[in-house]
């Protein structure tokens, strides 16, 4: 009886819950790892070996694959040798909204369902560029193959920044309530409500949204916190400098990214609201080292 009980926990309760929670996240492990590294630090050597992105949701992916392309690199959603066990056309098609095809064909990594189910499909698929390494092990190998680097963000200010993306360019597009702003200070209200439909979702799917919500260290470490997929992790808020430097270390001097300032969109959090964000996103700010 007793034991019984005890798998009906593990079964039912348990692992349900740790499912739903982090599929990706037992990285309480992580102190073995040097979450901060100074680009500074990287000698001559790597100036003979490629060069990967890895590419985290809402950290200017797109922006810097579109710098690569342009010096002839394929990196990202271009880079046509990222493929998972599971993987083949997405189920919203190749050239969808807000991906419209642009010398590059669409395709996506499957978690966890059978990807001839479309409805299924669709909760648990990513583009192949945005799924984390971890995810899966075929994936990892696509990446081992060079040196890594990806951007990281501060993970209140990258929620905001897909809550923005989310009614400005997600299709289909979502009405606004009267009186109400995405930005500035009639957006509290609709913030909020985004917050508790993603959190309730995320729950459930932590690939909602094409990954745009999955954790950040999902990209940099792999489950059992053993081993690192990025090499070298730059910073959204310091993104110039330290991306032109990783170029000049590994002999790209001509990819320059420069200084730019963002448009913000300005939310007014409240506290409550802001507790939420921080406990779903607890794993990046205590390894990414963010302040709260």
């Amino acid at each position: 009886m007793i034991f019984c009980a005890g798998i009906f926990f593990v079964a039912c309760i348990w692992w349900p819950f740790a499912v739903r929670m982090s599929i990706l996240s037992p990285l309480f492990l992580i102190e073995h790892f040097d979450t901060q590294e100074d680009v500074n630090t990287i000698n001559s050597t790597h100036r003979h070996r490629c060069l990967k992105f890895i590419h985290i949701p809402k950290t200017a992916g797109q922006t810097i694959e579109g710098i690569g392309f342009q010096h002839g690199l394929k990196w990202g959603m271009r880079d046509e040798s990222l493929t998972c066990k599971e993987f083949g056309a997405c189920s919203s098609g190749p050239c969808s909204i807000p991906y419209p095809c642009d010398n590059f064909n669409r395709t996506c990594c499957f978690f966890g369902f059978d990807k001839t189910n479309t409805f299924l499909a669709r909760k648990n698929e990513c583009s192949s560029w945005h799924a984390p390494p971890g995810a899966d092990a075929f994936l990892v190998s696509q990446y081992a193959s060079c040196d890594t680097f990806c951007v990281v963000r501060d993970p209140l200010m990258r929620f905001i920044s897909q809550y923005h993306w989310r009614y400005l360019n997600w299709f289909p597009k979502v009405p606004l309530p009267p009186n109400v702003s995405i930005c500035g200070n009639t957006s509290s209200s609709l913030f909020e409500q985004y917050t508790n439909e993603t959190l309730a979702q995320f729950r459930l799917n932590p690939w909602m949204f094409d990954c745009h919500h999955a954790l950040q260290v999902d990209y940099i470490w792999s489950p059992d916190a053993k081993k690192k997929y990025c090499d070298h992790i730059l910073h959204f808020e310091n993104l110039s400098e330290e991306f032109n430097e990783l170029m000049h270390a590994y002999n790209f001097d001509s990819i320059r990214l420069n200084s730019s300032r963002h448009s913000e969109c300005k939310v007014s959090v409240p506290p409550h609201v802001r507790k939420q964000l921080l406990e779903m996103y607890y794993l990046d700010y205590k390894w990414l080292n963010y302040s709260h």
